[in-house]
């Protein structure tokens, strides 16, 4: 009930939804800087709408996923053969030395050898479950991570991490609703389309907007950007994994 009252409200009383979509997409930077200049009245604020886009994407995210991954684990064995089980001799686990990382290396042996014990088909969707389950707060750690690293490479415009954080959610929003087709659609054109060329165009003109620079210092702080991104995203997504495996 609670849920219906939400979508209820986001998409057929609030038509600011739909007011805040359009240039999204269509103006990068545009409602990013509406905001900021403080005329966020017709928009939907940024927080809730990441929040009702992302929604949207892990739910049908759930459904498609398990149905085109196959098998997650398929290795060829010393006598040629394949081999679905996870081989654990061959996984870099953390160093051992510390307590804690003794304690977790011992938990995620125990873990992946809890996961060989189960069929393939059964394996795979408890992965896929913790994964599904555990990349929405995963992503919302993206967001001031990414907002993080605006705050460091914009740090001579002196803006409060609040408006690099209005950025970065508004980014991450058009990255779902880019990603969602792709995903869904699960065609190669829309994603390299998608990915290749309409993102790294909406970052750039973007950042001209919202920090108004000029083009060539633009596409320099991008790449940074990218590094970090990059960085950022091999941690979360290292993280997502072990909570994946955690959960089973």
């Amino acid at each position: 009930m609670v849920v219906a009252d939400f979508f209820a409200h986001s998409f057929a009383y609030d038509s600011r939804l739909w007011q805040t979509l359009v240039p999204l997409m269509t103006k990068p930077g545009w409602v990013t800087k509406e905001n900021l200049r403080e005329r966020w009245v017709k928009y939907v604020p940024p927080l809730r709408l990441y929040l009702v886009i992302s929604l949207l994407f892990f739910a049908s995210l759930s459904f498609v996923l398990p149905e085109r991954a196959g098998s997650l684990f398929k290795v060829t064995n010393s006598e040629g053969q394949e081999d679905s089980t996870i081989p654990i001799d061959e996984i870099e686990l953390f160093p051992d030395g510390t307590l804690l990382t003794n304690w977790v290396n011992e938990r995620l042996t125990a873990k992946i050898e809890k996961l060989n014990e189960m069929s393939p088909e059964m394996r795979d969707f408890a992965i896929y479950r913790g994964m599904i389950g555990s990349i929405p707060t995963t992503l919302l750690v993206a967001v001031p991570l990414f907002a993080l690293g605006l705050k460091f490479f914009y740090l001579l415009r002196r803006r409060y991490f609040f408006d690099h954080f209005i950025f970065a959610t508004h980014f991450y929003s058009a990255w779902l609703l880019v990603l969602g087709p792709s995903i869904l659609i699960n065609e190669a054109w829309l994603w390299i389309a998608g990915h290749a060329v309409y993102l790294p165009v909406h970052l750039f003109l973007a950042l001209r907007r919202v920090y108004d620079q000029h083009w060539a210092i633009t596409v320099i702080k991008m790449i940074l950007l990218g590094f970090w991104q990059i960085f950022s995203s091999a941690v979360l997504l290292i993280t997502v994994l072990l909570s994946a495996v955690f959960s089973v």
